[in-house]
């Protein structure tokens, strides 16, 4: 009873609402009007990664057309919009180097490596002289362990390469036949009594720098290696003790 009261009071209520505005609204087919909206522009500017991005993305339009309809408009067409970014990149590059002549701490190679011919010459020289510097140093305290196949016509070519690097730097140089035979310039080898086994050699030329006061072993090189080649890797196993000096 109380469900059917509440339904009828629902109904009643929904009812008089309805005829007290009988006037007005679908009783007398009115259209009802919608308040206007008002017309607001949200849209925020685009940022410059965006017009970048709308900028490459309509340069591959065009190239992508231009290369599935290769017709004379299509390629002017492209070859236009290329150019207009051609001209922009060029400026881009005068106005930078314009900064870093009026701001020169910002030019990296100002104070680091050179880019002319001369002055990458220069820099080369510089960095050869720091790293003969440095191998000289270690000369007096490691010494140099060549090991080698007396068998071997690389072993044989490498021989003489590290008779140029003995002879450079004042290396005390061990020469070790691994298979027992000599080659020329190393006529007094020691012949392999663990060591190779110890250090786990099993590429052959090889060369390791050892400290005996401080037992240390440093991997310099393996198979046939120029002069250049030995001297770049020495400076890198160094390169924590090189900044130091």
């Amino acid at each position: 009873m109380n469900l059917i009261f509440s339904i009828f009071l629902w109904n009643t209520t929904l009812f008089a609402g309805w005829h007290d505005r009988k006037a007005e609204g679908w009783a007398w087919y009115e259209e009802k009007k919608q308040p206007e909206k008002e017309e607001t522009s949200h849209e925020q500017p685009l940022t410059s990664t965006q017009q970048m991005e709308e900028v490459r993305t309509n340069l591959e339009q065009k190239l992508a057309k231009a290369v599935l309809e290769p017709t004379p408009e299509n390629i002017r067409t492209y070859m236009e919009e290329q150019q207009k970014w051609v001209d922009r990149s060029s400026y881009f590059a005068q106005v930078w180097a314009q900064v870093l002549l009026n701001y020169p701490h910002l030019d990296y190679t100002a104070t680091h490596m050179p880019i002319s011919q001369y002055g990458l010459q220069f820099y080369k020289n510089e960095l050869q002289e720091e790293k003969e510097k440095l191998i000289a140093s270690l000369a007096k305290e490691y010494g140099l362990v060549f090991f080698y196949e007396g068998k071997s016509e690389v072993s044989a070519i490498f021989g003489r390469i590290v008779d140029e690097l003995t002879k450079k730097y004042g290396w005390e140089t061990i020469a070790v036949s691994v298979d027992g035979s000599e080659i020329e310039g190393f006529t007094s080898s020691k012949t392999n009594n663990g060591i190779v086994q110890t250090l786990g050699v099993d590429i052959t030329p090889a060369l390791y720098l050892i400290n005996p006061k401080e037992n240390t072993v440093v991997p310099i090189s393996f198979g046939l290696v120029a002069m250049d080649q030995i001297e770049e890797n020495i400076a890198l196993q160094f390169k924590e003790l090189s900044k130091h000096d």
